[in-house]
């Protein structure tokens, strides 16, 4: 993640520098480059996040174990640890956000994150302006409920979104906050197309530029959970070039 250097005179002498925060969120940050961990760390920490670095795999394993960070900045050139394999083992022990971290960017390593769990990918050269807010949409969505209706329920789905518990056919689905909140907004328009763009937005706050692979891959994982829950389909269906459409079950 790049920043802009201040001017000379905007920069502060060390006694002047106030210190890293002590009650934001902790965000681990798990990456090779280590001329790049104390940029990552510094902007993180002047945001208010809570930092703490890994510098190895089984190192971001302990620290997963033992701190319960409230999200995962995940290097892909990370020593001591195949990085896809610690990208599933971080999802399957915590629902987390986890952002991937590449030094330039793949069509394919991107298209994987998405696929395999990553809530979101950026290289070293994403401008932090846009870095930064995309990891606090992600630490909103873990932490803040949605305001609107308390329940949705069509007879097959329901969807408290105070307790943020999700029934499908009367089994309760374990989620993740983002496949929660896609499925908040099918469950707000049954029949509704929702384009892909306005997918983005509800999932990641980014229409304009966004990469609509984010939200098959989120889909996909989100029909993975339900059926393993339930082993019931999920009604939700692609309409070519626009985006996707939930239709609810007749339920007798």
């Amino acid at each position: 993640m790049n920043q802009t250097p201040p001017s000379p005179s905007s920069r502060r002498s060390p006694g002047d520098r106030p210190g890293p925060p002590t009650d934001g969120p902790l965000v681990l940050v798990a990456v090779a480059d280590e001329r790049a961990l104390p940029v990552i760390g510094g902007l993180l920490e002047r945001e208010g996040y809570r930092v703490h670095r890994a510098a190895d795999g089984s190192a971001t394993l302990r620290a997963l174990r033992e701190l319960r960070p409230d999200a995962l900045l995940l290097g892909l050139r990370l020593p001591g640890g195949d990085a896809w394999k610690l990208l599933a083992r971080a999802r399957a022990m915590s629902d987390l956000p986890i952002i991937l971290l590449d030094q330039v960017y793949v069509a394919d390593a991107a298209a994987r994150a998405y696929r395999e769990g990553a809530d979101d990918y950026l290289t070293y050269a994403t401008p932090a302006a846009e870095a930064l807010p995309r990891l606090a949409v992600r630490l909103r969505r873990m932490g803040t409920p949605a305001r609107q209706a308390a329940v949705l329920d069509d007879g097959w789905l329901t969807v408290d979104l105070t307790a943020r518990i999700v029934m499908v056919g009367g089994r309760q689905v374990p989620l993740a906050p983002l496949e929660f909140e896609l499925l908040h907004a099918f469950a707000r328009h049954p029949g509704q197309v929702l384009g892909h763009a306005q997918l983005l937005r509800i999932g990641w706050d980014d229409a304009a530029e966004g990469d609509v692979s984010r939200v098959k891959y989120a889909l996909r994982r989100l029909r993975r959970s339900i059926e393993a829950a339930t082993g019931q389909k999920v009604p939700v269906v692609a309409v070519r070039g626009i985006g996707y459409r939930y239709e609810p079950p007749r339920v007798m």
